[in-house]
C-alpha cells in the first residue's frame, strides 16, 4: 500500500470512529440509555446492564463494525438444558438467517446475539444513518429473539409435562 493510500485509509478510519461514536451517543440519548468505552469496546447500557457492545475491525479495503448483545433469559440449570434444545428451533434459525444474526452460548448458559456490519471505505457517506438504523433494529431483534426463545421453551415444557 503506498503512502497516499495509507494516509487516506487512516483518515477514513478516524472519520469512521467519529461517526460510530456520534451514532452511539445519539442512539443512547434517544433511547434514554448511557454508553462508555470498556476494554476498547463501546458499550451501551440500560441502567447497569450492557445492552449492546460494539467493536471495530479494519482491513485494507473494508471495515467491520461488530455488535454483540446478551439475550437476557433468567433460567435455572434445568431450564438452560432445555434452552440448548429450543435454541435450534427452525423458527428461531429462520429469524436469525433472515436478519444475518448469529446466536451462540457464552459460559454455556448465556446467549450472545452477534451481527457484523461490513462496509467498503468508499461507502461511508450514509454510514451514520445505516448504523443508527442497525443499532435500533438490533435492539428490537434482541427482544424478538428473547420472546421466541421463551415461547419455544414454554412449548417444550408443556410437551414434556403432558
Amino acid at each position: 500500500m503506498d503512502k497516499l493510500t495509507e494516509d487516506s485509509v487512516e483518515m477514513k478510519i478516524g472519520i469512521i470512529e467519529s461517526i460510530v461514536d456520534s451514532v452511539v451517543c445519539d442512539f443512547s440519548r434517544i433511547a434514554h440509555l448511557r454508553h462508555k468505552y470498556l476494554n476498547n469496546e463501546l458499550v451501551i447500557f440500560n441502567k447497569e446492564l450492557p445492552v449492546i457492545s460494539i467493536s471495530r475491525e479494519y482491513s485494507k479495503d473494508t471495515f467491520t463494525v461488530n455488535f454483540f448483545s446478551f439475550v437476557e433469559i433468567d433460567l435455572s440449570n434445568v431450564q438452560v438444558m432445555n434452552l440448548h434444545t429450543v435454541y435450534h428451533d427452525i423458527e428461531i434459525l429462520e429469524y436469525l438467517n433472515a436478519n444475518d444474526l448469529k446466536l451462540w452460548f457464552y459460559n454455556d448458559k448465556d446467549l450472545i446475539m452477534e451481527y457484523n456490519f461490513v462496509k467498503n471505505y468508499q461507502d461511508i457517506e450514509t454510514l451514520s444513518d445505516e448504523l443508527l438504523l442497525t443499532i435500533s433494529i438490533l435492539f428490537f431483534s434482541k427482544l424478538r429473539i428473547r420472546d421466541l426463545l421463551n415461547g419455544k421453551y414454554y412449548e417444550l415444557r408443556s410437551v414434556l409435562v403432558n
